[in-house]
């Protein structure tokens, strides 16, 4: 849902950019020499990649796409590159990363619906664990350990025993 929001907001300065005679403001640059495959940007972007074949659509993401995630504004010293560092790309098999392309494409993500989508989203990661479909990324565990800032002495939880 990120590059896909990424490639929107990317179209929508392109488009405003040619009615006004500007330049647009590009997001998908770089030096695409450092990827596995020095991949076409134009290859990372959303609208182009959806139309790929799911094996084809699977190396993209994987070697292009994710890594090009990883590195929006790495050179910033921002959070987001701070807690991308250990972030892992985990859709196992193309045909799963096709069906959950195709499912957000299809996705109206208008005003406050993007929000709605992203809590539910997180309401699913909580409920998720009792029915053992996945458990939450390591790096999404290691920055809530690291903002808790806890110490050998803090006491996590205290049992009394009747």
């Amino acid at each position: 849902m990120f590059i896909k929001t990424l490639d929107d907001k990317q179209l929508q300065s392109e488009a405003e950019a040619n009615i006004l005679g500007l330049e647009p403001k590009i997001i998908f640059k770089g030096n695409s020499k450092k990827y596995k495959n020095s991949f076409d940007y134009e290859d990372l972007r959303w609208h182009n990649f959806k139309e790929f074949e799911a094996e084809k659509m699977h190396k993209t993401i994987v070697e292009g796409v994710f890594p090009f995630i990883k590195d929006l504004n790495s050179n910033e010293g921002s959070s987001f590159s701070k807690f991308m560092t250990d972030a892992m790309f985990q859709i196992p098999t193309a045909q799963m990363l096709e069906k959950i392309v195709t499912a957000i494409d299809s996705l109206v993500l208008e005003g406050d619906l993007k929000g709605d989508l992203y809590e539910y989203l997180l309401s699913k990661l909580f409920t998720s664990g009792t029915n053992g479909q996945f458990g939450t990324p390591r790096h999404i565990i290691k920055m809530m350990v690291e903002l808790v800032k806890q110490t050998p002495s803090d006491i996590i939880i205290e049992m009394k025993l009747a």
